[in-house]
């Protein structure tokens, strides 16, 4: 099978506050041939400008149910 990696562009959510920040995003993995959802994930990131460019400082992955 082949998985599609989709980006729901409306679940991003990001934080800017000075120096440091925080994303948020999901990850739909859609079977190509079935056109199912295969499974979901998600990213909770950190950021933070250091030396004048924005890196990633913690990282948390999971699961989530799908929902509108």
């Amino acid at each position: 099978t082949t998985w599609i990696s989709d980006h729901p562009a409306y679940k991003l959510a990001v934080t800017v506050d000075g120096d440091r920040g925080t994303l948020h995003f999901e990850c739909h993995f859609v079977d190509y041939e079935s056109d199912l959802v295969k499974a979901v994930t998600v990213g909770d990131l950190d950021v933070s400008r250091i030396g004048g460019r924005w890196l990633i400082t913690n990282f948390v992955a999971g699961s989530t149910e799908l929902a509108p």
